[in-house]
């Protein structure tokens, strides 16, 4: 299953495994930002976290994972026109240490692979873009978000 936002200048179109699935299916989520705007390419900056983060929201529990920032830039990218930059889960931030979801959260971040849970997820892609080689205190110049919804069993 996919899903995807557009601005004119930009696409994010983000996939994931539709149908059963099983807290023991590896799941293989991607996301593919693509630049449509006038240019043959155009450089661009980010949060530190990337051009684009994946985020996983338990609609039916308190899990939340989303992309650790600490408020930095990141390098600058150049994007060409129409050529897909393709764009996996990172690490996430961690819970407070008395939190009783912590050894899930540790699971999950020392897992190779994306390993969810039982429950109803929401998986959402964010891109932050800026059209100026650094990233600052402004909003970025395009934003999009994205996100599906997959449902795994024990």
């Amino acid at each position: 299953m996919s899903d995807q936002a557009s601005d004119g200048t930009y696409s994010l179109t983000l996939s994931a495994p539709g149908g059963s699935l099983r807290t023991t299916d590896a799941l293989d989520i991607r996301a593919l930002l693509v630049y449509r705007g006038p240019d043959s390419s155009v450089t661009v900056a980010a949060p530190d976290t990337g051009l684009v983060t994946i985020s996983f929201e338990q609609l039916d529990g308190p899990l939340r994972m989303s992309a650790n920032s600490r408020l930095m830039c990141s390098g600058p990218s150049t994007l060409r026109k129409g050529a897909a930059m393709t764009f996996e889960p990172i690490g996430h931030e961690k819970p407070p240490g008395g939190d009783p979801s912590l050894p899930v959260y540790q699971r999950w971040q020392s897992d190779p692979e994306i390993h969810l849970p039982a429950g109803r997820w929401r998986i959402t892609a964010r891109a932050e873009v800026y059209q100026q080689a650094t990233c600052g205190s402004d909003p970025p110049d395009h934003e999009l978000t994205t996100s599906v919804t997959v449902s795994v069993t024990a």
